[in-house]
C-alpha cells in the first residue's frame, strides 16, 4: 500500500512539474517589448524607404534539388556485387541484405536440408541422397542468386522512384551498368 502512495506521489510531482515549467516557458521576459509593439515599429521605421528588398525572393532551399537526391541514392541504393557475395557466403543472406526475410529464411532451410541430405547419403553410402543434397544446395544456391539480384534491382528502382529521380540521372557517369537478363514479348 505504501508503493502505491509513494508512486502516486512521485506521478503527481513529475506532473506538476512539467506543468511549473511549461508556463515558465511560456512567459514571455518582463523587460521585453511585446510582439505587436515591435512589428508596428518596424513597419513605420520601414514606411519611408524602398522596398526593394521585400519584392526580391528568399534564396531557394537545394536540400532538395536534383543533385542532393541523387546523393541521397548513391548512399542508400543496395550493391548487386554485395548482395551475390552474400549469397555465396551462405544462401540466404542476400536475401537478408535486401530485406527479403522469407525468402531469405527458405534459402536457409534448403541449406540445412542439403547438408542433411549430403552427410546422411555419404555417411551411408547412398549415392541418391548425396545427389539430392546436391541437387538441393544448387536450388539454394541458384535460387539465392537470383532472388538477390532481383531484390536489389527492386529496391533501387524503389529508391529511385520515391526520389523522384528519372532512371537517365540516376547511373551515374561513371557507376558501372548492371548485367541481366530481360525479355520483351511485342505483337
Amino acid at each position: 500500500m505504501l508503493r502505491h502512495i509513494a508512486a502516486f506521489g512521485f506521478f503527481l510531482m513529475m506532473s506538476l512539474g512539467g506543468i511549473v515549467n511549461a508556463q515558465t516557458q511560456e512567459a514571455p521576459a518582463p523587460d521585453a517589448p511585446p510582439a505587436e509593439h515591435e512589428a508596428t515599429v518596424e513597419h513605420e521605421a520601414n514606411a519611408g524607404q524602398d522596398t526593394t528588398a521585400e519584392r526580391v525572393a528568399p534564396p531557394r532551399s537545394t536540400f532538395f534539388d536534383a543533385n542532393h537526391r541523387q546523393r541521397i541514392y548513391e548512399q542508400g541504393r543496395l550493391s548487386h556485387i554485395r548482395a551475390a557475395l552474400y549469397t555465396l557466403l551462405l544462401p540466404g543472406l542476400g536475401n537478408f541484405y535486401v530485406e527479403q526475410y522469407m525468402l531469405g529464411t527458405v534459402a536457409m532451410s534448403l541449406t540445412v536440408f542439403a547438408g542433411i541430405f549430403l552427410a546422411y547419403g555419404l555417411s551411408l553410402s547412398r549415392n541418391d541422397l548425396v545427389g539430392l543434397g546436391a541437387g538441393v544446395a544448387g536450388l539454394a544456391y541458384g535460387g539465392g542468386l537470383i532472388t538477390s539480384y532481383q531484390g536489389v534491382r527492386r529496391y533501387n528502382l524503389q529508391l529511385q522512384q520515391s526520389l523522384q529521380l528519372d532512371r537517365a540521372s540516376a547511373l551515374a557517369p561513371g557507376a558501372p551498368r548492371t548485367w541481366g537478363l530481360s525479355l520483351s514479348v511485342t505483337f
